[in-house]
């Protein structure tokens, strides 16, 4: 972690697990924004007066490892391209710090609301609940899904002080192909920035980022890594046009530096 970005964190406010718990919500709206990992030096002061931060055993960032399934053609992955509602993202997700691990799905439906399940998992019957989960919550089986790429990343969290929003600011950002693991990709010079919240919550992140011009940007994490990483052996056309286009944003950042 960078030490003048740690210093920074230090000076907000903070809460403890037991607060995020109470603000949870499985249905929300979304919105990302991408921007280098720089410009968060001018943006977190920004945000102080109006955000606490999530602070966990003394440690203001958390470290996740997320593995993302798919089925062996990428229906998920290609689902996500074409923007077909009721799509799904199937994932477990480990908390590195404390072990504690998840397996997880979230469900885009036709309202464009994001809906998010998820369970613990325990070494004991792992295998088995990750299968249960899946039947359960998902149109899919466990036997059609294979391991395709995995995201390691700091997390930052923040904490609307007056509602229920909650900011996730994601940096140095890793993601490698499975099953080898050898191909890996390296979004490090990105800060990947979300507001989850209800629909009539007002959001002080949006209102500032307007302010400043950082507007939103449809991104996946797991459908860029799988471009990225597999783009040469899967249609990817409309995502290369997302590239494009994020490569065109940052420039415009870069335009508009602060």
């Amino acid at each position: 972690m960078d030490k003048q970005l740690e210093a920074l964190l230090n000076s907000f406010d903070s809460n403890g697990l037991e607060d995020v718990k109470q603000l949870s919500f499985a249905k929300r709206r979304e919105e990302k924004y991408i921007l280098h990992f720089d410009t968060l030096f001018y943006v977190l002061p920004l945000l102080k007066e109006y955000y606490s931060i999530l602070e966990i055993s003394n440690q203001r960032y958390q470290t996740y490892e997320t593995q993302y399934w798919d089925t062996p053609h990428y229906d998920m992955f290609h689902q996500y391209q074409r923007k077909i509602g009721n799509r799904y993202k199937i994932r477990t997700r480990q908390y590195l710090e404390s072990g504690i691990e998840y397996i997880e799905l979230k469900h885009k439906n036709n309202k464009d609301f994001s809906l998010k399940k998820r369970q613990r998992l325990s070494s004991d019957h792992r295998l088995e609940t990750i299968k249960n989960f899946i039947k359960e919550h998902s149109p899919y089986q466990y036997d059609e899904l294979e391991k395709t790429v995995k995201n390691r990343y700091f997390r930052i969290s923040l904490l609307n002080k007056i509602n229920n929003e909650r900011i996730t600011i994601d940096i140095n950002f890793h993601s490698s192909l499975a099953p080898e693991y050898t191909s890996t990709l390296d979004l490090s010079h990105l800060a990947i920035i979300e507001s989850k919240k209800l629909i009539e919550d007002h959001s002080f992140l949006e209102e500032i980022f307007l302010k400043e011009r950082y507007f939103s940007i449809g991104f996946s994490k797991y459908a860029m890594a799988v471009a990225l990483l597999k783009g040469d052996k899967l249609k990817t056309n409309q995502l290369k046009r997302k590239q494009h286009l994020l490569k065109k944003h940052l420039e415009r950042l870069d335009q508009n530096a602060y």
